[in-house]
């Protein structure tokens, strides 16, 4: 509510309206799973997760800004794309629902048919809206951007990434003095993905082992690099190796017996913003 007050005082004609509608949006953010996003960071607090899953509530929620809300979104709108570009290919594999009838199925998209969708008058057929690929593995769940089989032998999976200037100054290609219009430049001398990234893309790979009896292995991944500014885009095949994950998931177990104990998870950290924005007032 202070965030949204504070955003009152700005005079505008559009964007404070937008702004403080965002942020009386419900967050929709899946509250008791373990998000493979959160597992990824460096910093991630398992105590913070704990504080969630059991549900406590922060004593000031995050708010997200405007400009952050449209990062989200033009992430999101670049995944429909290839989503849909591999989808029309026939080789995208995921869950699918129709917005008309709420029939879901999961299938490669070339397996989707034209079976009639009941709620037409005319008897078209279902409208398939693709809604990514559901992963799980006790209480970690998240959705990975698509499997695809650009060959017709390998399963791959499948991440988009939207990057700009701060993702080039991470990987070193660019340097903290050089201006963010000579970023675009640089793009070309990427050699690998952020570290968060290629964690976030191997827990990815290791949920992705329940789906064998489904569709067979999924040993690898393609991590699409799009650079927000002009559109330049890079491929990086990431390798599945338990080792990257085997930690993660330890503490992943841990969390899930504190719970089913009845104890509390501690702060790797020593009390860090994360768990403390649960304890503290702000």
């Amino acid at each position: 509510m202070k965030a949204y007050l504070e955003a009152k005082k700005h005079e505008t004609v559009l964007l404070g309206e937008v702004d403080r509608y965002l942020q009386m949006l419900p967050n929709d953010r899946d509250a008791t799973v373990i998000h493979p996003s959160e597992m990824c960071k460096p910093d991630w607090c398992p105590r913070a997760t704990w504080h969630r899953l059991v549900g406590h509530s922060m004593k000031e929620a995050p708010v997200v800004p405007l400009r952050l809300n449209l990062i989200f979104e033009t992430g999101t709108e670049s995944g429909e794309k290839w989503q849909r570009w591999t989808g029309n290919m026939g080789i995208l594999w995921g869950r699918w629902k129709c917005p008309l009838c709420w029939e879901e199925k999961r299938a490669w998209s070339n397996e989707l048919g034209g079976d009639p969708c009941p709620t037409r008058n005319d008897h078209g057929p279902h409208m398939w809206k693709y809604k990514e690929v559901p992963l799980t593995h006790g209480r970690i769940g998240g959705h990975a951007d698509g499997i695809v089989n650009p060959s017709g032998d390998e399963n791959i999976l499948m991440e988009n990434k939207t990057i700009g200037p701060g993702t080039l100054r991470l990987l070193n290609v660019l340097g903290e003095e050089e201006a963010d219009e000579v970023a675009h430049d640089k793009f070309g001398r990427i050699t690998k993905i952020l570290p968060s990234h290629f964690r976030q893309t191997q827990i990815y790979l290791r949920m992705s082992l329940a789906l064998l009896s489904e569709i067979g292995p999924v040993q690898r991944a393609v991590v699409v690099y799009e650079y927000k500014s002009d559109q330049q885009v890079r491929e990086f095949v990431v390798e599945y190796d338990s080792r990257w994950t085997d930690h993660l998931w330890e503490v992943a177990d841990d969390i899930e017996w504190a719970i089913s104990k009845d104890r509390e998870v501690k702060c790797p950290h020593g009390g860090c913003a994360q768990c403390r924005a649960y304890e503290e007032e702000i």
